[in-house]
């Protein structure tokens, strides 16, 4: 069961926790290969599977690669710049907060308690989607797992969270951070699996540390 009066940080997944992920359904499916066909003179599908070919190649690099707006940049030959451009005229028209974040992190805020948001994604174009949720203003810290610990979040990658948390002094044991997300594996195993509590966001109860709605973590903590 989940120890909400030792926690000290609570570190959230970003996409399907917070917003949903139609930025990345519109920025890397749609916008990025449609400048890829025209600057080609390929078919939308082939620019496509040009585009994330040449991703899978850099992730064989570094797995940061993968998520980074600076691979982008390479692979397409887009400005870094503009690209912040496009990704910020985006946001403000398609991300949106899920309901009852901005409560939930408000209230989490008024107790004290500290809000990470730990994300695989690179953390501009996390930032970028914090702005325009309107979120901005509770969160503590915007940690990219494979920007900050060279890879997607798993064990590991907890246990350094965990460190990382400790040295900026916002918890001195493992059970002060509770993690929240949609994904069973990268956000309920792995950070049990390293001694951290979590909390699964699943509309139907698959174990027994879940919640329906971000509301229901209001609950656990009054």
């Amino acid at each position: 069961m989940i120890d909400t009066s030792e926690v000290k940080v609570v570190v959230f997944d970003l996409d399907r926790t917070l917003v949903p992920t139609d930025l990345e359904k519109i920025f890397f499916n749609i916008v990025i290969p449609m400048y890829i066909s025209g600057r080609k003179g390929i078919c939308y599908e082939n620019a496509r599977k040009l585009f994330y070919d040449e991703l899978e190649r850099l992730k064989e690099t570094s797995e940061a690669l993968f998520f980074s707006l600076e691979a982008i940049s390479q692979v397409t030959g887009i400005k870094y710049d503009d690209l912040i451009k496009i990704l910020s005229e985006l946001c403000h028209i398609c991300v949106k907060p899920y309901p009852y974040v901005v409560e939930t992190l408000k209230f989490l805020k008024k107790k004290g308690i500290k809000i990470v948001v730990l994300t695989d994604t690179d953390a501009a174009i996390a930032l970028h989607k914090v702005n325009a949720a309107g979120i901005s203003k509770f969160i503590e810290k915007i940690i990219s797992a494979t920007e900050i610990f060279g890879s997607r979040k798993n064990s590991y990658i907890y246990q350094k969270l965990f460190e990382f948390l400790k040295a900026l002094d916002y918890v001195s044991d493992k059970k002060q951070i509770l993690v929240v997300g949609d994904d069973i594996e990268r956000d309920y195993n792995m950070p049990r699996q390293a001694g951290l509590q979590a909390l699964l966001l699943s509309k139907k109860k698959v174990v027994p540390e879940s919640i329906r709605s971000l509301k229901d973590l209001i609950s656990l903590f009054k």
